[in-house]
């Protein structure tokens, strides 16, 4: 019995683990050429989530439709094993001056909308959105193309004199 080498490939650079019997043991950033015994059972396994702070990759499948992870592969010469992931980014939500905005800071899967509606406390209004939403549409929709900080501006309301005082003006002129 021989090597087998079985190219394990990505549609990001990421991190995965090879075990069991008569399988190089390790931890490599696919894609990566692997050899192993030829009739060895070798274990495939990956973390999930990947990626940084505001960017993330999310396990999905194996190319043949497969979502096995860990994932026992019994290598024949030449084959490829595609994992395959979708990529999440960070919404992070701030508020500026008195109020709240509905939905949750987190991850969103690429190219979803999240619906924020901006709701101002007592004795002040709704003065628009800057960062990744700007403009006064409340609720605003924001499409998760990259990560977004969106803030949502609260202004006192401005008082009006109390009319119950004034005094009618007189005179001639």
């Amino acid at each position: 019995l021989g090597l087998v080498g079985v190219l394990i490939d990505s549609n990001v650079a990421a991190a995965f683990s090879v075990s069991g019997a008569g399988c190089p043991a390790g931890t490599y950033t696919a894609p990566a050429a692997v050899s192993w015994m030829a009739g060895s059972t070798c274990s495939i396994t990956t973390g999930s989530p990947q990626g940084g702070p505001d960017t993330r990759w999310v396990f999905s499948r194996w190319s043949d439709g497969s979502t096995a992870n860990p994932r026992a592969i019994v290598a024949a010469p030449g084959a490829v094993y595609t994992l395959v992931w979708s990529v999440e980014y960070r919404l992070t939500r701030t508020v500026s001056g008195q109020g709240s905005i509905s939905g949750a800071d987190g991850f969103y899967p690429s190219g979803s909308s999240v619906s924020l509606t901006a709701t101002p406390a007592a004795d002040y209004q709704f003065d628009g959105w800057t960062g990744g939403g700007g403009g006064s549409s409340n609720p605003l929709t924001v499409r998760m193309d990259g990560p977004a900080t969106v803030t949502a501006n609260f202004a006192l309301t401005p008082s009006l004199p109390d009319v119950s005082s004034l005094q009618p003006l007189t005179g001639s002129g």
